[in-house]
């Protein structure tokens, strides 16, 4: 796990370097019919957002950025700034104009101070506040990670349930854990919807916890709770608090997968939902790939071929094995953006939805 954490964040350093991959042609992209000729970004914006005012494709917005070398980190958008929306050669392309650099630049002046956090004022490629709590702690775990995590075996009062403020023992952890943990539950098995294959086990957050003496057990506080704590949960260690940007972009190999699971159980798959799907790092996929989601083609009777009937029946009755059946083309239903990687699995924001998304809908390449 702490490997396949590291990777992750030298692939969310190297796409910050990194301004665009374009995988499609600028002669693919359609522009949004009701589109503006320029747009000065406000804060709370996000480039998603703002490219969903020129674009009909929002994810393709780095296929038509044009980059002013006058300007000092093109790749960062602020309040003020001004997108601009030009053609070249019968093409679409998108314009920064600094604020207060140019005429009709700037309404808010920053200073220069706030330029030198990377963070601090810029405009995120898309909001961050439906995956911030999926980048602070594990979420797929290995049997073996299972097997070797530290685990809680009992409590001060010895409850069955326990809050926030109470003392808990850790049997098994070791003296660098760490002062800061997590407690987690090996929660539904997540596993491959062709061959049935676990692809890792869901971890259920139960509570944030503070160690406060360490030795075998250690002593730790519960600091914050999401349910009870019961023993045998693992205790694991939480990452620092990124705020990864992601510049959405099309996978550069063919991808086919499979919605597996979405969090919160819901069974009607909306905009901002987080789903899991069943191909990860081992297939190419990175953070801020965008994926096409597919709603499955409905089965239908087959016209041309028709079940037998008895001779002197009621009319139309089939015999054996009913109609022969037909499965109707997928229907483009949306996209979503890859967030988070595991070897064998990710967890995707669905972006936008133009028609119902269920389990066990395909994404593909956009």
């Amino acid at each position: 796990m702490h490997k396949g954490i590291e990777m992750h964040r030298k692939i969310l350093f190297s796409m910050i370097m990194v301004l665009s991959f374009p995988a499609v042609s600028a002669e693919a992209v359609a522009l949004n019919p009701n589109h503006p000729q320029t747009y000065t970004v406000v804060l709370g914006d996000n480039l998603w957002d703002i490219a969903g005012r020129f674009l009909a494709q929002p994810w393709q917005w780095p296929v038509v950025w044009q980059v002013n070398p006058q300007i000092q980190n093109p790749n960062r958008i602020y309040p003020g700034d001004v997108i601009t929306l030009t053609d070249h050669d019968g093409h679409p392309l998108l314009g920064l104009r600094r604020g207060g650099q140019e005429p009709g630049g700037r309404l808010v002046k920053l200073s220069p101070s706030a330029r030198e956090s990377p963070h601090e004022n810029a405009i995120a490629p898309i909001s961050l506040d439906v995956i911030r709590p999926f980048l602070t702690r594990p979420l797929v775990l290995t049997q073996a990670e299972i097997a070797a995590a530290p685990s809680i075996i009992g409590n001060q009062d010895n409850r069955l349930v326990v809050g926030s403020g109470e003392r808990v023992y850790v049997h098994g952890l070791p003296d660098n854990a760490g002062s800061a943990l997590g407690v987690f539950r090996a929660g539904q098995v997540y596993r491959d919807p062709t061959t049935g294959a676990a692809l890792g086990y869901e971890a259920l957050p139960v509570a944030d916890l503070v160690i406060t003496q360490l030795g075998e057990p250690a002593t730790g506080t519960v600091v914050h709770s999401n349910r009870e704590i019961l023993r045998g949960d693992l205790v694991l260690p939480q990452q620092e608090e990124e705020l990864p940007e992601f510049f959405p972009r099309a996978p550069t190999v063919a991808v086919d997968a499979q919605i597996i699971s979405v969090i919160d159980g819901i069974s009607q798959i909306g905009s901002h939902n987080v789903v899991v799907i069943n191909r990860g790092l081992s297939a190419g996929l990175l953070p801020g790939h965008v994926l096409a989601i597919f709603q499955t083609g409905e089965l239908v009777d087959d016209p041309q071929h028709k079940p037998r009937t008895y001779l002197g029946g009621t009319a139309g009755k089939p015999i054996v094995g009913g109609a022969a059946m037909l499965q109707l083309p997928d229907s483009r239903a949306g996209e979503l953006l890859v967030f988070r990687i595991f070897e064998g699995i990710s967890f995707g924001l669905v972006m936008n939805t133009q028609r119902p998304v269920h389990l066990l809908d395909h994404v593909r390449n956009p």
